[in-house]
């Protein structure tokens, strides 16, 4: 992966910049690429090949682990296309942590920067169709390894790394599953917790019905829709509980799948799609090739191609999303852009408020005359929590190390009163030594000085005496 190498990186004179979890890998905790449910992800260099990779941070503490499964599975799916590569999984004293390939952003993202000024950020009907196929056939090679995703949205599917915009990666195993060979039709369970992302699951799975191949499909479709429509019917929806919002979500999906409004002003073609895939039997092997023969024909039907010029293949735009996505590193949930807007107003506030009370704590921190033992205070708490041979070190380099130097400066007031009682005290205590030092030596000079005198004074009364 000669793309991913990194050419220019300073990390020896930055401890707070990285963390080393062996001789083989060091993690940059500058570079930190999101949150989930299993904790976090960063950019990490292989030392020995110079790559950039990717690594998940999940705690040892996990109540719901993940992030061993994940391994497995995609050691499964090691060599095969459109999959990232698993190179080690490891385990410390606090954390278990995932090396895998670093690749670019997710399909949601790309979609939500493209510069077209719609209303709606939306795809080409081109380049949803040519995702479709890419991602139809990254499901087929998953099933026919035994395993099934159960959470097929558009942030599992991203583009590969510089020079391989055109392919598209499926990831996120956390929630997959191996396919069950018991030849029993599974019950239906009322009472237990959906599996997947709730506006893109399947219909049986809002019943209860456990998830099979058929669900995995039925979600992919949902994604091209919304791919080419920029919206789903059900997107919104807003209920005073849980329970009362994923039955509205359902009572959409079904109506409009039903009087087939959920595909209207689209080829016919994608109709019969929907049709089959809503059709398939628990049990049934989907026929991965039908659909993809008939995504070509609608494609040839609209005088079109799948010659892989999808809507980001622009190096203007790749150097954008690359150089963004590199270096903001923001996930981009399922919200509407202008709830975006308004969160990007509400963190730009944040951080304005933020630089002003720095400002604030940076001004103080002049005028004071210890200035100089705040900053050893604080250089001394930042060396002893990235110290990896301490043992007191608690998951040290999964922490926001912004927000912690902001709060160790928000401190620097209390800690400067601190410093500075003890510094008089020290002072008082030096000078009373001093004091005391100097008295002692005075009056044991004095009593040399007498004790010599006398002696002499002896001297003297005994030569008068003699000349007497």
């Amino acid at each position: 992966m000669n793309e991913g190498k990194n050419e220019n990186l300073n990390i020896e004179g930055a401890m707070e910049d990285y963390f080393e979890i062996n001789e083989n890998y060091t993690i940059l905790l500058n570079k930190k690429m999101g949150n989930g449910s299993f904790g976090q992800i960063y950019q990490c260099l292989n030392k020995k090949t110079n790559e950039i990779l990717a690594c998940k941070i999940e705690s040892i503490n996990e109540l719901k682990p993940q992030l061993y499964h994940e391994s497995k599975i995609m050691f499964l799916l090691k060599n095969c296309l459109g999959f990232p590569t698993c190179y080690d999984f490891i385990i410390t004293g606090q954390d278990k942590i995932l090396i895998m390939d670093y690749l670019g952003p997710n399909l949601d993202t790309i979609m939500k920067k493209l510069p077209n000024n719609d209303p709606i950020k939306k795809f080409s009907i081109k380049t949803s169709l040519m995702i479709m196929i890419q991602c139809i056939e990254r499901l087929k090679t998953l099933h026919e390894k035994g395993i099934i995703h159960r959470d097929i949205k558009p942030e599992n599917f991203v583009i590969g790394p510089k020079n391989k915009e055109r392919l598209i990666y499926l990831i996120d195993f956390g929630l997959s599953k191996k396919i069950s060979n018991d030849k029993k039709l599974p019950l239906i369970k009322v009472d237990r917790n959906i599996i997947g992302t709730m506006r893109y699951i399947s219909m049986n799975t809002h019943k209860g019905y456990e998830q099979g191949k058929r669900d995995d499909l039925e979600s992919l479709f949902y994604i091209i829709i919304y791919f080419i429509k920029g919206e789903l019917p059900w997107q919104n929806i807003k209920s005073k509980t849980k329970s009362e919002k994923y039955s509205k979500i359902y009572e959409i999906k079904k109506k409009v799948t039903d009087n087939k409004e959920l595909v209207e002003g689209l080829p016919l073609e994608m109709e019969k799609i929907l049709e089959y895939i809503l059709e398939l039997d628990y049990f049934e092997k989907p026929n991965y090739l039908m659909i993809i023969k008939t995504i070509e024909m609608v494609l040839d039907k609209l005088n079109l191609s799948n010659d892989l010029q999808f809507d980001w293949y622009s190096l203007d735009f790749l150097n954008f999303l690359y150089y963004s996505f590199n270096n903001n590193n923001n996930d981009i949930n399922n919200d509407t852009c202008e709830e975006n807007t308004k969160k990007e107003n509400k963190s730009q506030k944040e951080k304005v408020k933020e630089n002003e009370k720095n400002e604030k704590i940076n001004d103080m921190l002049k005028l004071s005359t210890i200035n100089h033992d705040v900053k050893d205070y604080n250089a001394k708490k930042l060396k002893i929590s990235y110290n990896k041979n301490n043992p007191k070190v608690n998951n040290s380099y999964i922490r926001n190390k912004n927000n912690q130097l902001i709060q160790e400066r928000s401190k620097s007031l209390t800690v400067l009163k601190r410093l500075y009682s003890q510094k008089l005290a020290k002072n008082n205590n030096n000078e009373y030594k001093n004091i005391k030092l100097f008295l002692d030596t005075k009056n044991r000079k004095e009593k040399q000085n007498k004790e010599i005198f006398k002696g002499k004074e002896n001297i003297k009364i005994k030569n008068i005496r003699i000349k007497k």
